[in-house]
């Protein structure tokens, strides 16, 4: 069945025994294609991981259906779907992404714009990359993914080298102007939190004792 999975399984949980179907003689190729499109087509929102291997699955396709190249073959996805060329080419590097990077794609916790830089990695060091991502809590950025690549390309990136970029100093938040009044009565290092926090510890306990005195 190349389309209509869904709709099988509610009439079969709706009790339904026979269905309207349209049979249709295609090679696995054709088959392939037509799959694509129907899932292009129905679905309102498809993931990243989703628009990528469905481009490149019929990307392959049309190659094998006689389409000469990968260049001929992006210019009916660029009728077909208002896709840029670029944009399609792009997509389909998403495919090269391990698991658990393309899951935080598709989570919106790592861009798309990085994760296409990532996508040039081995899988060892993209694991490496993700690994680094859970250990210091980060996102790369477009810049340090580029950089990745770019030791990568010159034989440079080790798992040392991933750990230092991942874990790169993030520029302090400057104090807002409610804390900043406050900043004489603190010690020099304290951040803008830890003085909220101290601030707002104090301010419960004189709630506290309010009402403790209006009780009495």
């Amino acid at each position: 069945m190349l389309c209509g999975n869904r709709r099988k399984r509610a009439c079969e949980i709706a009790g339904i025994e026979v269905l309207p179907v349209i049979i249709r003689e295609l090679d696995d190729n054709s088959a392939a294609i037509a799959m694509v499109d129907s899932n292009l087509e129905q679905r309102e929102k498809l993931l990243y991981s989703e628009r990528a291997w469905a481009y490149k699955v019929k990307m392959e396709a049309l190659n094998h259906n006689g389409v000469k190249s990968d260049m001929h073959s992006v210019e009916v996805l660029v009728e077909q779907t208002g896709e840029s060329k670029n944009q399609i080419f792009r997509l389909i590097r998403l495919t090269e992404l391990i698991n658990a990077l393309i899951d935080r794609v598709d989570a919106k916790q790592l861009a798309f714009n990085p994760a296409v830089e990532l996508s040039y990695l081995s899988q060892t060091e993209q694991t490496a990359v993700a690994s680094a991502m859970n250990k210091y809590e980060a996102k790369p950025s477009l810049s340090q993914a580029q950089r990745l690549k770019k030791m990568k390309q010159s034989g440079e990136l080790d798992i040392e080298a991933i750990d230092n970029i991942l874990d790169e100093n993030k520029k302090a938040p400057k104090p807002d102007k409610e804390t900043s009044k406050y900043k004489r009565f603190f010690p020099a290092e304290y951040t803008p939190r830890q003085m909220e926090s101290v601030i707002t510890d104090l301010l419960r306990a004189w709630q506290a004792d309010k009402i403790a005195c209006v009780c009495e």
